[in-house]
Protein backbone atom coordinates (compact mmCIF):
# COMPACT_ATOMS: atom_id res chain seq x y z
CA UNK A 1 0.00 0.00 0.00
CA UNK A 2 1.19 3.11 -1.07
CA UNK A 3 2.20 6.12 1.75
CA UNK A 4 -0.52 8.09 -0.23
CA UNK A 5 -3.32 5.66 0.28
CA UNK A 6 -2.34 5.25 3.93
CA UNK A 7 -2.49 8.90 4.32
CA UNK A 8 -5.72 9.34 2.80
CA UNK A 9 -6.76 6.80 4.60
CA UNK A 10 -5.72 8.66 8.33
CA UNK A 11 -7.33 11.36 7.20
CA UNK A 12 -10.99 9.88 6.75
CA UNK A 13 -11.11 8.17 9.74
CA UNK A 14 -9.48 11.07 11.42
CA UNK A 15 -13.00 12.59 11.28
CA UNK A 16 -14.99 9.65 12.03
CA UNK A 17 -15.73 8.96 15.95
CA UNK A 18 -15.97 5.80 15.81
CA UNK A 19 -14.06 3.38 14.15
CA UNK A 20 -14.93 -0.39 13.62
CA UNK A 21 -11.77 -2.91 13.18
CA UNK A 22 -12.76 -6.54 12.94
CA UNK A 23 -10.55 -9.35 13.24
CA UNK A 24 -12.74 -12.48 12.20
CA UNK A 25 -11.55 -16.27 13.70
CA UNK A 26 -11.66 -18.50 10.97
CA UNK A 27 -14.49 -20.35 10.94
CA UNK A 28 -15.04 -24.12 12.75
CA UNK A 29 -17.86 -25.07 11.27
CA UNK A 30 -17.30 -26.64 8.20
CA UNK A 31 -20.31 -25.58 6.50
CA UNK A 32 -19.26 -22.07 6.92
CA UNK A 33 -17.17 -20.16 4.64
CA UNK A 34 -15.68 -16.93 5.69
CA UNK A 35 -14.83 -14.24 3.08
CA UNK A 36 -12.38 -10.92 4.48
CA UNK A 37 -11.06 -8.40 2.26
CA UNK A 38 -10.12 -4.96 3.10
CA UNK A 39 -13.24 -3.68 4.72
CA UNK A 40 -16.05 -6.74 4.13
CA UNK A 41 -16.04 -10.03 6.03
CA UNK A 42 -18.40 -12.18 4.07
CA UNK A 43 -19.83 -15.79 5.79
CA UNK A 44 -21.59 -18.23 3.15
CA UNK A 45 -24.03 -20.14 5.27
CA UNK A 46 -24.20 -23.91 5.56
CA UNK A 47 -26.84 -25.30 3.07
CA UNK A 48 -29.67 -23.59 2.79
CA UNK A 49 -28.88 -20.87 5.47
CA UNK A 50 -28.96 -17.40 4.62
CA UNK A 51 -25.25 -15.59 4.69
CA UNK A 52 -24.44 -12.12 6.11
CA UNK A 53 -21.99 -9.46 5.11
CA UNK A 54 -20.76 -7.21 7.57
CA UNK A 55 -18.62 -3.69 6.64
CA UNK A 56 -15.90 -1.93 8.74
CA UNK A 57 -13.35 0.89 8.40
CA UNK A 58 -10.71 -2.47 8.85
CA UNK A 59 -11.49 -6.34 8.64
CA UNK A 60 -8.47 -8.61 9.08
CA UNK A 61 -8.46 -12.23 8.64
CA UNK A 62 -8.26 -15.53 11.98
CA UNK A 63 -4.41 -15.71 10.11
CA UNK A 64 -3.57 -12.27 10.30
CA UNK A 65 -0.61 -11.48 13.22
CA UNK A 66 -0.95 -9.52 16.04
CA UNK A 67 1.30 -7.01 14.91
CA UNK A 68 -0.45 -6.71 12.12
CA UNK A 69 -3.87 -5.72 13.92
CA UNK A 70 -1.89 -3.68 16.44
CA UNK A 71 -0.07 -1.69 14.13
CA UNK A 72 -3.28 -0.85 12.17
CA UNK A 73 -4.87 -0.03 15.41
CA UNK A 74 -1.49 1.89 16.89
CA UNK A 75 -0.88 3.81 14.15
CA UNK A 76 -5.02 5.63 14.02
CA UNK A 77 -5.71 5.68 17.34
CA UNK A 78 -2.17 6.19 19.71
CA UNK A 79 -1.51 10.02 17.44
CA UNK A 80 -5.42 10.90 19.10
CA UNK A 81 -4.08 9.49 23.11
CA UNK A 82 -1.12 11.24 23.11
CA UNK A 83 -3.00 14.79 22.25
CA UNK A 84 -4.82 14.48 24.98
CA UNK A 85 -8.23 12.77 23.12
CA UNK A 86 -9.99 10.00 25.20
CA UNK A 87 -10.00 6.62 23.45
CA UNK A 88 -11.76 3.56 24.19
CA UNK A 89 -10.54 0.23 23.01
CA UNK A 90 -13.28 -2.36 23.30
CA UNK A 91 -13.29 -6.01 22.33
CA UNK A 92 -17.38 -7.35 21.70
CA UNK A 93 -18.52 -10.62 20.43
CA UNK A 94 -20.42 -13.90 21.97
CA UNK A 95 -18.35 -16.12 24.39
CA UNK A 96 -15.70 -18.04 22.47
CA UNK A 97 -16.18 -15.68 19.55
CA UNK A 98 -11.89 -14.22 19.99
CA UNK A 99 -12.19 -11.57 22.00
CA UNK A 100 -9.27 -12.95 24.48
CA UNK A 101 -7.44 -13.99 21.05
CA UNK A 102 -7.41 -10.69 19.78
CA UNK A 103 -6.65 -8.50 22.72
Amino acid sequence: RSGLDAHLESKRLASKRVWVVVRARPCTDAGNHLSIDRNRVAVAGAGNSQGFTFFADRAFGGHATQEEVCSYIDERVLPHALNGEHICLMAYGQTGSGKTHTM
